[in-house]
């Protein structure tokens, strides 16, 4: 492959947006200036911050396929599942269709890590041509010599 599959750039991208949106959707629940992020980060639970940690550890991951993705994906997956459905059973924001929409819009976002190309990129390293460095054009004098033996 010479090129990177776009699923690691979405996967990677929506990621880290995810991430980030975090202290602003808790900024914006609770009411917070956006400037306060210690006080934004520290309205969030234990799951809420492993989740925020593990977005932002796995986006560089995606965005270079690495093979632990094939786990760590799945995990973060499942976790999101749990936390929501605390969201949409105990929260006041949000009930639980909005928790459930939330849960297969991410659902979703994680399965294109498992189309078949991307799998194909995972599963064989050597094929991953865009990660190798460009090789640098030289013009190099060529003499030709035409003789006879």
């Amino acid at each position: 492959m010479t090129y990177r599959p776009w699923p690691f750039s979405l996967v990677s991208f929506g990621f880290l947006a995810l991430a980030l949106s975090m202290p602003v959707q808790s900024a914006y629940l609770f009411e917070l200036p956006l400037y306060a992020i210690v006080d934004q980060i520290g309205h969030m639970t234990d799951l809420n911050l492993t989740i925020f940690v593990l977005l932002i550890v796995q986006s560089p991951l995606i965005w270079k396929a690495h093979r632990s993705i094939k786990i760590s994906v799945p995990l973060t997956a499942i976790l999101v599942l749990i936390n929501n459905f605390y969201v949409g059973t105990y929260g006041f924001q949000f009930n639980m269709v909005h928790s459930s929409i939330a849960s297969l819009y991410f659902l979703g976002l994680c399965g294109f890590i498992f189309l078949p190309e991307s799998l194909f990129a995972l599963n064989h390293p050597n094929k991953r041509w865009w990660m190798s460095p460009e090789r640098a054009k030289k013009n190099l004098p060529i003499k030709l010599s035409t003789h006879t033996l």
